[in-house]
């Protein structure tokens, strides 16, 4: 018994920075771009978007994940979305940070990391 099924233009990429240092809570730090892989079909949309980056024990950012000018806040150092749903899969995302408000010291954000599910 053979298992055919109809092929389903569907799949995930997976796509990590390096991490960032933020130091003002006026003024917001990007990530460098995030990238499809070049095997990704060029007319795939986005249909969801895991992410992840770390901060220190005890610290928090405020965080966006943006494609563009379009960004949506993060609820935390993990998380998933659907906010660029229907979105060019080779669009750039890039992640935004930045301090709390009153906080004066630098954090430092590792670990920045995104899986894309497209169709």
């Amino acid at each position: 018994m053979g298992l055919s099924q109809p092929a389903v233009a569907a799949g995930s990429w997976v796509a990590q920075v390096q991490g960032v240092r933020v130091i003002m809570a006026e003024r917001e730090v990007r990530s460098a771009p995030l990238l499809a892989p070049a095997a990704v079909p060029g007319d795939a949309t986005l249909a969801e978007v895991s992410w992840q980056y770390r901060v220190a024990p005890g610290e928090a950012v405020r965080a966006w994940l943006c494609q563009g000018e379009n960004c949506t806040a993060l609820s935390g150092e993990r998380g998933t979305t659907r906010a660029f749903s229907g979105g060019r899969v080779h669009e750039p995302l890039h992640f935004r940070f930045a301090l709390m408000p009153g906080h004066k010291r630098m954090i430092q954000v590792q670990g920045l990391q995104l899986i894309a599910n497209y169709h």
